[in-house]
């Protein structure tokens, strides 16, 4: 996590990976059908998972196809340990791993506790989700980029996909990019 390119990498090859082996494309004009928007949105699905674990951060969250139902991954982070949640469309949590926590992370997470007073993923899902008017969150993750800590916000809104980088410092929106580099804003 120490450069955001990785993660921006990571969410583009997720969408476009689960898009290609499971019929749903991101490219306008395909004649594929677009992302299903999930009936829990990704917001809920991290709520949910942060009942289970109150005092947790949220570091990574996302939904994927597999085997034709969406689910949602929410990874949580709390002291030293990461949980890992996977929840159904409907919210349902059906299964829970729990992990000593990666140095990486650790070290994103000590930069996060810097700054003051600091936005958690819902407010980066948010701020991308106004800036970009009609969209929803598929994926987001928390990560440190030339020292700057922010979120990357997967957005999809038919069969559009762009990027929001979000400062975890303010909840400002820095840049949002489509999913093939170019710039929107």
């Amino acid at each position: 996590m120490k450069k955001l390119a990785p993660l921006l990498l990571a969410l583009s090859l997720f969408l476009g990976a689960s898009c290609e082996s499971d019929g749903y494309s991101s490219d306008a004009g395909s004649g594929v059908e677009p992302w299903p928007k999930p009936a829990t949105t990704l917001q809920a699905a991290i709520q949910i998972a942060q009942k289970k674990f109150p005092d947790a951060r949220c570091t990574e969250a996302g939904y994927s196809d597999r085997s034709g139902s969406l689910v949602c991954t929410v990874v949580l982070v709390q002291g030293d340990q990461r949980h890992d949640l996977q929840l159904d469309e409907q919210g349902g949590v059906t299964s829970s791993t729990d992990a000593p926590l990666d140095t990486e992370t650790r070290g994103v997470l000590e930069a996060y506790g810097k700054l003051a007073p600091g936005i958690g993923m819902l407010q980066a899902g948010k701020s991308a989700m106004d800036e970009e008017s009609g969209y929803w969150t598929m994926a987001a993750g928390l990560g440190n980029e030339r020292g700057t800590i922010l979120y990357q916000v997967l957005l999809v809104k038919g069969q559009k996909s762009k990027v929001a980088r979000v400062s975890a410092a303010n909840g400002r929106v820095d840049s949002v990019q489509d999913l093939d580099g170019a710039e929107m804003r």
